[in-house]
């Protein structure tokens, strides 16, 4: 893979325990395991999700912006998919690390290692939660198609027909609403959203490994 080749995914929600960190890790794993390079980045310096299920790490993105340690030393390399994190870490949350001039030069780092920015999809929108302007009823909070549209329109991609795996109902409204096809696993949540299919005829899978290898046996 080149720098001009790479490709980056940005998930986030504007509320707390709506599956983030497992989507996250469930996609950059299938991603993995499917032959691309991946390096997953928590940005959740706070609950640190995708983190915790890795097991606590001494160093990550914190102490690579704020302590010069080489993003190589920081990476921690999945063996089962050949992922690679960039944990969340540190004892301390700054407030500004993102804002930081030396969070463009982790940037430049991942970008030598074949990595390039293309864009950040964000929904900051909650119906009922928060303050205006953020509380609203949007285009762009899942189900709603307004990011998956957007980053079509911009990448020149199309999501029609591909793999959507997530563990939650609205990860099943979202693929269908923009005719991806959704994927469920009993992790998480999924194990209680399984009852709520209906007559939905959407394959459920005991964990991210079985889905990515139900994915890999089709694509042979």
């Amino acid at each position: 893979m080149t720098p001009d080749d790479a490709r980056l995914i940005a998930i986030t929600s504007a509320v707390p325990r709506e599956g983030k960190s497992l989507t996250s890790l469930c996609l950059a794993r299938t991603l993995a395991l499917s032959g691309s390079r991946v390096v997953l980045v928590d940005c959740d310096l706070r609950q640190r999700g995708a983190s915790k299920l890795i097991g606590d790490r001494d160093v990550g993105i914190v102490e690579v912006v704020e302590q010069s340690v080489p993003v190589r030393e920081a990476l921690v390399h999945d063996p089962r998919s050949n992922l690679f994190i960039l944990p969340a870490s540190g004892k301390s949350v700054p407030y500004d690390l993102f804002s930081n001039p030396a969070t463009d030069e982790v940037l430049r780092q991942l970008k030598d290692e074949g990595a390039r920015l293309d864009g950040v999809y964000v929904c900051t929108h909650h119906p009922t939660e928060g303050a205006p302007p953020y509380r609203i009823a949007c285009e762009c909070r899942k189900p709603k198609p307004g990011m998956f549209r957007a980053l079509e329109r911009e990448l020149g991609v199309s999501v029609v027909g591909a793999p959507y795996i997530g563990d939650r109902m609205s990860d099943v409204e979202a693929a269908e609403a923009v005719g991806a096809r959704p994927m469920l696993v009993r992790t998480g949540t999924g194990a209680a959203t399984v009852a709520l299919l209906g007559t939905r005829r959407v394959p459920v899978f005991d964990d991210l490994a079985a889905a990515a290898r139900s994915l890999l046996t089709v694509s042979r």
